[in-house]
């Protein structure tokens, strides 16, 4: 499985679960000293609070361009759009220039 084919709100919540429940047993070995493990879960909560206001923007940003209502778009490519992912829906809107408006 690649990473991208996760979606990004369960990798949040894996990386939440990560932070809080897993022991890191050995990694002070790897650390060796130069860290901590709480610096490791300190890290994971900050990267998990990075994507959640990311994930957040995006969904606010796709939100103000309704391609449902977009007369320049055919129905198939209404079709299209429908079957993407929100980030995908809005890279692909972007490269064409419709969220440019």
């Amino acid at each position: 499985m690649k990473l991208k084919s996760l979606p990004t709100s369960l990798f949040v919540e894996v990386l939440d679960y990560l932070a809080d429940y897993e022991h890191f047993q050995g990694l002070d070995h790897i650390l060796d000293g130069e860290y901590t493990v709480l610096d490791v879960r300190s890290a994971l909560r900050e990267l998990s609070i990075h994507l959640r206001k990311a994930l957040e923007v995006e969904k606010n940003q796709v939100a103000v361009f309704d391609f449902h209502k977009d007369e320049r778009l055919s129905s198939q490519a209404r079709n299209l759009l429908s079957a993407l992912s929100p980030g995908d829906e809005r890279r692909l809107l972007e490269k064409f220039g419709f969220l440019d408006i």
